[in-house]
């Protein structure tokens, strides 16, 4: 092969590995195209569900809020006229009426708390399925909280002539940290369904510890609370259909007694969210025993802080009212005043801010929902008012018997959300209760908050 042929073999070579080269380099031209394309898709796509998923976000929390302010409103339009029912009956107990008179007010009064035990378990379910049950922690004493629940239902055990015992055990901690308010509903409702069962005989409740059921180092102790009735009992089959949703049993002899079918299913629902649980064993005939569990962390906290009052009633109380409706301020403030305090009472907010600014109060009960300034908005400008006073104090020094004290207020409403107790308490409240109110859980709850002033955390 001559010099000629040999280059020119080598320049065919040359230019078939070009060819290839423009071939393999325009073939990843094109991948790249329809690479960066389908890269396009995808990314168009991913935004496209973004969007959707935002949106679809959006609508659920506009749902959520249109859901709360239905329970809010529904909750605060049943519980106002309640005020005045539950109040007008419980006035109409006291006075001088004959026996016929007194029954039709005691049936009165139960179909009212019905009602309102209905509408609560209703809002309960409702938070727990959403998952927005919010629990508390602070301070209680767990043997003092039963025995409040037993006096509660005391006299409805008397009534019907049957016993009411409570056994404690002596090893039970003074202090532990839980959700007292919790514990007290779940306590209560056992409590009432096992007196509501019981047509002899009577009812035992016994509070002990539960380390026994301790798996770990790490978990809390549990605390057991057993109450046993000498009732009918419960058939083997529905030992575990009584705590679903809306369970009854329908039977003649306890027909007049059924409730909603929601106290057990919400009952059990709270005693996990607790860390713990409700358990039944019933035997026909003989009688059934409910038994809670719940996580009792140890409180190292001082004694002085835990609400100690025994006070039994608000005799030399100065109390202003705040209330718009003039059946509940009248049905409130006589129960105030059958508590022994001095109560007076205005119709809206702005009327009760010219009403702090002079008069020294003790204490303010105050409704959330008033014509133009409502009471959350109150509060505020008084908190304000108090903050600027109290500047002027630390600039210009007076005599301790001029300087003016915080004024408790505590927020009186028809409305039972949380989101409702967190507004009041943001705008400044110390404390909240809701309508309708018995006078013993008014007189507790104002105590409450008067302890608080004294002992702050």
């Amino acid at each position: 092969m001559n010099e000629n042929q040999r280059l020119h073999k080598e320049i065919r070579i040359l230019r078939r590995k070009l060819e290839r080269s423009e071939f393999n380099r325009a073939r990843l031209e094109i991948h790249k195209d329809h690479s960066d394309a389908f890269h396009r898709r995808i990314i168009e796509a991913l935004e496209e569900t973004k969007h959707e998923l935002r949106q679809e976000q959006q609508t659920a929390e506009r749902l959520a809020r249109a859901k709360d302010e239905l329970l809010a409103n529904v909750s605060h339009d049943l519980r106002t006229p309640m005020t005045g029912i539950l109040g007008i009956a419980d006035m109409l107990q006291r006075s001088p009426i004959g026996a016929q008179e007194k029954e039709w007010v005691e049936i009165l009064t139960s179909s009212a708390k019905g009602l309102l035990t209905l509408l609560d378990d209703l809002l309960d379910l409702t938070k727990l399925d959403v998952g927005r049950l919010r629990l508390v922690e602070e301070p209680f004493d767990p043997a003092d909280l039963v025995r409040r629940q037993i006096a509660l239902v005391k006299s409805e055990a008397v009534d019907r002539g049957l016993s009411l015992e409570l056994t404690i055990d002596p090893t039970i901690p003074d202090q532990v940290l839980g959700d007292p308010a919790r514990v007290r509903q779940v306590l209560l409702n056992l409590l009432s369904n096992a007196l509501r069962y019981t047509e002899v005989g009577g009812v035992e409740v016994r509070l002990m510890r539960d380390d026994a059921i301790r798996r770990g180092p790490d978990e809390p102790p549990r605390l057991r609370v057993e109450v046993r009735d000498t009732g009918k009992g419960i058939t083997a089959e529905h030992l575990e259909e009584i705590f679903g949703l809306f369970f009854q049993e329908k039977t003649v002899t306890q027909r007049r007694n059924e409730g909603s079918g929601l106290g057990l299913a919400i009952s059990r629902r709270l005693a996990r969210a607790l860390g713990g649980d409700i358990s039944v064993q019933s035997e026909v005939g003989t009688g059934s025993t409910f038994t809670l569990t719940f996580a009792a962390h140890l409180s190292h906290r001082d004694p002085q802080h835990l609400p100690t009052s025994t006070e039994s009633d608000l005799s030399g109380l100065r109390v202003l009212l705040v209330e718009d409706n003039p059946v509940n301020q009248l049905v409130v403030a006589a129960q105030l005043q059958t508590l022994g305090a001095t109560v007076d009472a205005v119709g809206d907010g702005e009327a009760a801010i010219e009403a702090t600014s002079g008069t020294a109060w003790d204490i303010v009960l105050m409704d959330c929902q008033l014509p133009g300034i409502d009471g959350t908005e109150a509060a505020r400008r008084i908190r304000a008012r108090e903050a600027l006073d109290h500047a002027q104090q630390l600039s210009r020094p007076r005599p301790a018997a001029e300087r003016r004290q915080r004024l408790p207020i505590l927020a009186l409403t028809a409305s039972v959300l949380e989101s409702e107790r967190r507004r009041c308490l943001d705008a400044g409240m110390d404390g909240f209760l809701a309508k309708p109110s018995p006078p013993a859980e008014m007189l507790a709850a104002i105590h409450h908050v008067l302890e608080h002033r004294k002992n702050p955390r």
